[in-house]
């Protein structure tokens, strides 16, 4: 059924984006709770906007986990704008590798630029974001797959064209062969007179 699918691929790249980092945050929850010590989005957002004595409230991390949703809205665009332009053949592999990179440029590009702490000395932080970004490119690739339904431009424009193309009548001639649209004085009948019967007499 493609009448639900999201079709404009913006909002698609845009909800799914958010509901990508909401797992990809909620993977990372849960590796803390099961005793894995690493560095959390919200936390390194919140760092951006509060200082260290309000860094921890609730509505520090809570803003922080706004704007890390908000990022990942920024990465489902992306990756919805290449599967756009490039087709949605190899729809894993374009995800995975989309969000590997843009997860690249965020520790060694955002990060550096927003002045949060680089990760060379955390080993288990560097697995820990790269298993991640993975995991949140075969999710958001699900997510393209079963809910989206955009086309490439080209093929909107060219479908768009088609249905201003009107069909032609074709017509049979006596002599058994096909005419499309003839003229117009070929399509009049011809009238029987009173000289004409007499002719064919």
């Amino acid at each position: 059924m493609t009448k639900n699918k999201i079709k404009d691929f913006y909002v698609a790249g845009l909800l799914i984006g958010v509901m990508g980092g909401v797992i990809h945050n909620f993977l990372l929850l849960l590796l803390i709770l099961a005793g894995l010590k690493t560095r959390t989005y919200w936390k390194d957002m919140a760092e951006v906007f509060f200082n260290p004595p309000q860094l921890f409230t609730w509505y520090a991390q809570l803003f922080g986990l706004i704007a890390s949703l908000g990022l990942a809205g920024v990465s489902g665009i992306l990756i919805a704008l290449l599967l756009k332009v490039t087709g949605r053949d190899y729809l894993y592999i374009k995800s995975i590798s989309a969000s590997s990179v843009m997860g690249f440029a965020i520790f060694v590009v955002l990060y550096p630029a927003l002045g949060l702490e680089f990760l060379q000395h955390s080993i288990i932080t560097n697995y820990v974001a790269f298993f991640t970004f993975i995991f949140y490119g075969v999710v958001v690739g699900f997510l393209f797959d079963k809910f989206t339904d955009f086309k490439l431009a080209d093929d909107r424009s060219q479908r768009d064209s088609t249905k201003n193309i009107k069909p032609h009548k074709v017509y049979l001639k006596p002599d058994s062969t096909y005419q499309v649209n003839p003229p117009a004085e070929e399509q009049k009948v011809k009238k029987p007179t009173i000289l004409r019967c007499f002719r064919e007499w």
